[in-house]
Parts: structure tokens; C-alpha cells; sequence
């Protein structure tokens, strides 16, 4: 059964770049990467997709009403502990403080090569 990875940036081809560093492995049928681009829409799919391994988010959606931040706390509220990256921009010391109260695995600065 392949490992599920959710993946949520609001730049399309991130998302795209990262399913494409792994095409072998979901031709192996390794990993199952679904994309999408904001927090609303990544929560709706949890909703439905609660068997999910592997959350990557960005941290900032322009125009979104759920950010980053609210939505791994959303998540944390509804008790899905699902195992969580972020990416973003701009890593300060305190979003790595607060990753660490919500239970983040780990933040990776962009630009990021999927190679």
C-alpha cells in the first residue's frame, strides 16, 4: 500500500516539481502524492483522506482564509496528527519555536531542490 502524502503550496509547480523528484517511486506504487493549493482545500481532503502519512505545507496562502498556522492548528484541534513538514520563505526563530509546540517534524526554507 503506498504511503500518502499530501502536499499544499499555492504554486502549482512546487507541488509539481515534488511529485516529479518522486515519479519512480508512485510508478512503484511507494508513494500516493496528492496536491493541492490552499488550506481549506488540503482540510477538506484530510476530512475525507484521514489515513494520510506525510503532510507538506506551505506556511503563507495569499487571498486564503485559513493560513498555515491555522491550519495545522485546525488539524490539532480536530486531533489529526498527522506527521507534518512545512516549507515556506521565510523561517524566522519563532515560527521553528512554534513548529515545535505543534508537534512539526521539521521546516524546510524554499527554495527546495526536489532533485
Amino acid at each position: 500500500m503506498p504511503q500518502k502524502i499530501l502536499f499544499v503550496d499555492e504554486d502549482s509547480s512546487i507541488g509539481e516539481d515534488f511529485k516529479s523528484a518522486f515519479s519512480k517511486e508512485i510508478a512503484m506504487k511507494q508513494y500516493s502524492i496528492i496536491l493541492c493549493q490552499s488550506g481549506e482545500e488540503a482540510l477538506k481532503i484530510i476530512e475525507k483522506n484521514e489515513a494520510l502519512d506525510l503532510l507538506i505545507t506551505d506556511l503563507y496562502f495569499q487571498d486564503a482564509l485559513l493560513g498555515g498556522w491555522e491550519f495545522i492548528k485546525t488539524l490539532r484541534e480536530k486531533n489529526i496528527m498527522v506527521k507534518t513538514i512545512i516549507l515556506s520563505s521565510y523561517v524566522s526563530y519563532e515560527s521553528r519555536i512554534k513548529a515545535l509546540k505543534e508537534n512539526v517534524v521539521t521546516i524546510l526554507e524554499k527554495p527546495v531542490l526536489f532533485s
